[in-house]
């Protein structure tokens, strides 16, 4: 895997016997803003400075790509800019392309700058059928329809119910749970603006909510001024989301845009946990 870092990761790692490179793309990478921020639209939503370093992200992912491409039998690119980067290695080294795309670049990207991209990629793939048809409407024809995988194993194992109940200080509350980026594509302030609503009828609820993003502080500044400390948690991404999904009652999903398919309700599902979600995507 090469993907980007910032200052808070590793250039190399082993994950899951999976090698990931990571590479820099604006010095020093405190400064950097295109990613780690929540994703590729809000990123340039909230800052300029991020649309000033799509040049240098397509230059360094290239130059650190470019290694590792040549001895490998396919190469996967995850949204539209790693796609464009690796349209040479096409050339250079007779490799087939195969771009996935999740939203991100369809939402948030030029629609010439996506369609140039897929179609120099020999397969475009998604697990979105809106983004599917949006694809098929630009003229790209060689679109499939890949769901996303989940590791069932992991979802449905038993937990410790109690144990992880009581890292949080929860009793017998029943647990309604949001998980997701703290952007406005997933819209979490509805979430925490429905707390104090749900409270005055039921005192027997706790609430979680596991993310991050540009919305934190203005989460936290409506859990104190709502006086929701007592009842809404808020915890960092994990990689461990099956042990709060493991107390969970109920799973809520906010997104105005995008629920069709997202990976979180399909781990909520796994976890049978009932969801409650809005209509979109």
């Amino acid at each position: 895997v090469i993907t980007s870092g910032d200052k808070t990761t590793k250039n190399f790692e082993i994950r899951d016997d999976v090698k990931i490179h990571r590479f820099s793309y604006f010095f020093p990478k405190r400064l950097q803003r295109l990613t780690y921020t929540g994703g590729m639209r809000e990123s340039f939503k909230h800052s300029f400075f991020a649309k000033i370093q799509v040049p240098f992200f397509i230059l360094f992912f290239f130059l650190k790509a470019i290694k590792f491409c040549k001895n490998s039998d396919v190469i996967n690119a995850h949204w539209t800019l790693s796609g464009f980067a690796a349209i040479p290695f096409k050339k250079m080294f007779k490799k087939p392309l195969v771009l996935t795309e999740h939203g991100g670049s369809i939402r948030g990207l030029p629609k010439w700058l996506n369609k140039f991209v897929f179609k120099r990629m020999d397969i475009v793939t998604s697990a979105h059928q809106d983004m599917i048809d949006e694809i098929k409407s630009m003229g790209i024809n060689n679109v499939v329809d890949i769901k996303n995988f989940l590791d069932e194993e992991k979802f449905l194992k038993k937990h410790n119910i109690k144990s992880i109940k009581k890292e949080l200080n929860i009793k017998n509350e029943k647990v309604v749970t949001f998980i997701g980026r703290f952007e406005e594509l997933k819209d979490p302030l509805t979430f925490v603006e429905a707390v104090p609503y749900t409270i005055k009828k039921f005192n027997n609820i706790k609430f979680l909510m596991i993310g991050d993003g540009h919305l934190k502080a203005d989460i936290e500044k409506k859990i104190n001024d709502f006086g929701l400390n007592r009842h809404l948690f808020l915890l960092r991404p994990t990689r461990e989301v099956e042990k709060f999904l493991a107390i969970s009652d109920i799973f809520i999903a906010c997104s105005a845009e995008e629920n069709c398919f997202s990976t979180t309700i399909l781990e909520a599902m796994l976890s049978k946990v009932p969801c409650i979600i809005t209509k979109a995507g």
